[in-house]
């Protein structure tokens, strides 16, 4: 079973309800059955440090968030002819979040104690929830076996800050965050967005990375630097969670990518020959910064791709190799 990101929270539409946090519940015993049970992190015992509940996150703003990210993505996810739950376990310790799917009813579960700890930021439980909502309409790559439903973990966090957090903020005012944002991501930032506007919500999106990436980096007692690179080269496509540098890596990749993601599309979904086949590859491609996305689409992309250290491409056109 692997650990995955997940989202809580309700609102008067129809199809967001809440419910109660139980282990033991009928819709999550059957969800596991079933094969489509999926956690954000491995299991770790974060919840038993001495600092365990030092951060800053209220509940209030852990509800706040939530509701944020239902607004944008229930009606989404009634277009794709699902019913979207959310269900806020704020009492509880676990450092970790869920997602899961039964039928046409897709949930997700946020905890008190990822959102308490100490390295996670508002922004960072945030893209969070994103990544959560990644397992269900980020598409390609998808998780192989009984999960096909599930975007794998790398792709899950590229849609997190390349679609989600530009959902969430880039309406907002970003313009502090040019004064808190390191020199390599900012100089990243802004050779890749010409507007000052997208620049300072690049900036957000990597501060939010680097949050979580330090969470991660906790539970394998590492640590991730945006002056450093995960430069390994994967032979084959990692479903399950990368390591903690490498997804720092995609964050800041995603937040850099000025490809749109369509969000009323699952890209590879309905591919011929399977949802990790060619063809959805292709698909898929249209809605990243991957360098045969220049041949798909004839346009001008920058260099933000998926890293290689969890994704390894099977179209090419001869520099789908860079970082």
């Amino acid at each position: 079973m692997k650990w995955k990101y997940m989202l809580c929270g309700s609102l008067a539409a129809a199809s967001v309800s809440v419910y109660a946090a139980d282990p033991n519940d009928d819709i999550k015993r059957q969800a596991i059955a079933a094969g489509t049970f999926e956690e954000v992190m491995p299991d770790n015992n974060l919840h038993r440090r001495t600092n365990a509940n030092a951060g800053n996150l209220t509940q209030a703003r852990f509800n706040q968030i939530i509701d944020q990210v239902i607004a944008i993505y229930n009606p989404v996810v009634r277009a794709h002819g699902a019913n979207l739950t959310f269900i806020r376990s704020w009492n509880n310790e676990t450092v970790n979040a869920q997602a899961y799917q039964v039928g046409n009813n897709w949930y997700v579960e946020m905890f008190g104690g990822l959102a308490r700890a100490p390295e996670v930021t508002e922004d960072g439980f945030a893209l969070v929830a994103c990544h959560e909502m990644g397992h269900h309409l980020a598409g390609f790559p998808f998780y192989s076996g009984g999960n096909t439903w599930a975007a794998s973990e790398g792709q899950s966090d590229y849609f997190a800050s390349q679609s989600c957090a530009s959902e969430l903020w880039r309406n907002a005012d970003n313009s502090s965050y040019a004064t808190r944002i390191p020199t390599i991501p900012k100089n990243a930032c802004d050779a890749n967005w010409p507007d000052q506007l997208d620049r300072e919500l690049c900036y957000r999106v990597a501060l939010a990375g680097k949050s979580l990436a330090d969470l991660l980096a906790a539970g394998n007692r590492t640590t991730v630097s945006f002056a450093t690179k995960d430069n390994n080269r994967v032979a084959q496509t990692i479903e399950g969670h990368p390591g903690a540098q490498c997804r720092l890596d995609t964050y800041v990749n995603g937040g850099l990518c000025n490809v749109a993601f369509d969000l009323y599309t699952i890209p590879g979904i309905d591919a011929p020959l399977g949802r990790n086949s060619l063809y959805a590859e292709q698909a898929a491609a249209f809605y990243s910064c991957e360098s045969v996305t220049k041949i798909l689409r004839s346009g001008v992309i920058n260099n933000a791709p998926r890293p290689r250290c969890w994704y390894k491409p099977q179209l090419t056109d001869g520099t789908t190799n860079a970082q």
